[in-house]
């Protein structure tokens, strides 16, 4: 139900929608795969750019959060 996976940043691309904020992201998963999410800006990091390393954070398989990678 609630997951935590490592990933890369392949995209990211902020948007409007209606007025509304949001960023689109495309995350690399570690050990392989893919995945992208459509998040409010309040659920990214600060300057999140490609090559970023993060940690995804998901409810019943939607990504609901990004945060940095430590280290």
């Amino acid at each position: 139900m609630f997951d935590e996976r490592s990933a890369v940043v392949l995209e990211v691309r902020p948007l409007a929608i209606h007025g509304m904020a949001y960023v689109d992201v495309v995350l690399e998963l570690e050990g392989g795969g893919s995945l992208s999410a459509r998040l409010g800006p309040e659920a990214v990091p600060a300057g999140l750019a490609v090559g970023d390393g993060v940690v995804a954070v998901s409810v019943m398989a939607n990504v609901i959060e990004l945060r940095r990678s430590e280290g």
